[in-house]
């Protein structure tokens, strides 16, 4: 639990030291957390803490140059052909990991190709052959939608009906495995018919949007170890994600993400005190 905010921090302060020279010296084993952090997630058998961080650090990245020079400033050339590169690179790890971590497929679905584009235009041909052949609808109200709420509250007060596994159906087209990757769109639809697809995404901007603009015009000058800004960079992969499956509303509306504001806060003062710690014990010197 300790890992996931000290991970985003060092993240955070990685792009405070080095990008934006706000502190001259940076230690480059402050970055093993985030090591760690992806490496224990693939241990599990999850490559997404790769895609996470690098959306992390792409959005604190925007908010931190923005704070610094202005929102009016854009970016120069140089810094697009690192993200497109540095994307480039990161997809490309996160293809060759699929074996490692378990991702059995066919010899057509082993295609790198094949693959990537399971994920970019894959969620999309699902949705489609979801809406002209959908499934029956379920009796607990946000079923897919609410699943972490729903859940959580099922096994606090023993409902066993509430107590169960999302795993949305896989899907084929011409015999070839096509994943179960819907969009954002599947569980909306599916629990609140089409009218949902409306009051839910307007529920997931308000959401973003009421965070981001308080960051924009926050009048912190101090931007390390803003909690603000690290805790947008943690949930901002749900907002991205939304063109392959839902996460906002199911994953990351829940107990840990409430609570992991005050393990951002507990990790930063103890921080701040390994910091003042050490001062005290260099001026004695």
């Amino acid at each position: 639990m300790v890992l996931t905010p000290t991970s985003y921090i060092c993240v955070n302060n990685f792009l405070v030291k080095k990008d934006f020279k706000l502190i001259k010296r940076f230690n480059v084993m402050e970055m093993l957390p985030v090591i760690a952090y992806i490496l224990f997630n693939l241990v599990c058998s999850s490559r997404g803490a790769i895609l996470q961080i690098f959306i992390a650090t792409m959005v604190m990245y925007h908010l931190l140059y923005h704070k610094q020079n202005g929102w009016n400033k854009h970016y120069n050339i140089k810094a697009l052909v690192k993200i497109v590169v540095i994307a480039t690179v990161l997809l490309i790890i996160f293809v060759e990991l699929r074996d490692i971590v378990g991702r059995n497929y066919s010899e057509t679905a082993k295609s790198p190709l094949y693959y990537i584009c399971c994920y970019i235009g894959g969620s999309i041909h699902l949705l489609d052959d979801f809406i002209k052949k959908p499934i029956d609808g379920s009796q607990i109200w946000g079923k897919e939608t609410f699943y972490s709420i729903i859940r959580f509250i099922g096994q606090r007060f023993n409902i066993k009906d509430w107590i169960y596994i999302s795993h949305l159906e896989f899907r084929y087209s011409n015999g070839l495995n096509v994943g179960n990757i819907y969009t954002a769109f599947r569980k909306y639809i599916y629990d609140f018919g089409y009218f949902g697809v409306i009051w839910c995404t307007a529920l997931v901007s308000f959401i973003y949007n009421q965070i981001y603009y308080t960051i924009k015009y926050s009048k912190k000058r101090s931007v390390l170890y803003d909690i603000s800004i690290i805790f947008f960079g943690y949930i901002a992969y749900g907002y991205f994600y939304m063109s392959i499956q839902e996460q906002p509303l199911s994953a990351i509306l829940c107990t840990t993400t409430i609570i992991m504001p005050i393990l951002f806060m507990l990790v930063v003062y103890c921080l701040k005190l390994k910091v003042r710690f050490l001062k005290i014990r260099f001026c004695r010197r």
